[in-house]
């Protein structure tokens, strides 16, 4: 059996990427929700704010938008806005869904 090293090197780094990106979409996604301020463990969730504290708009900003954020649940919803959303909406509390989305810096960077 032959070894390829440069395969086998070009498989690690792409695994190496691939668990990087994972985890800085992960951390994206629990500083997110953190900025969206927890209530106590027995209120069981997270407290939504006015769409004035978050600077909610109705417009995108630098091509992120509600749709692409990780804080949108869907049918006009989002995990931290009070009230309806806009898809093509942005707020401060943006993050992104997955790595290399709009404004989002790619770990090897």
């Amino acid at each position: 059996m032959s070894h390829h090293p440069s395969r086998s090197n070009q498989s690690s780094m792409t695994r190496r990427t691939t668990l990087r990106r994972l985890l800085a979409a992960c951390l994206g996604w629990v500083s997110a929700t953190r900025l969206a301020g927890a209530d106590s463990p027995a209120s069981g969730g997270m407290k939504k704010r006015t769409k004035l504290s978050v600077k909610y708009t109705d417009h995108s900003e630098n091509n992120r938008t509600c749709s692409n954020c990780i804080l949108y649940t869907g049918d006009g919803q989002c995990v931290v806005v009070e009230g309806e959303v806009a898809l093509g909406g942005w707020c401060t509390s943006w993050a992104p869904t997955t790595m290399g989305g709009a404004g989002a810096t790619p770990p090897d960077a």
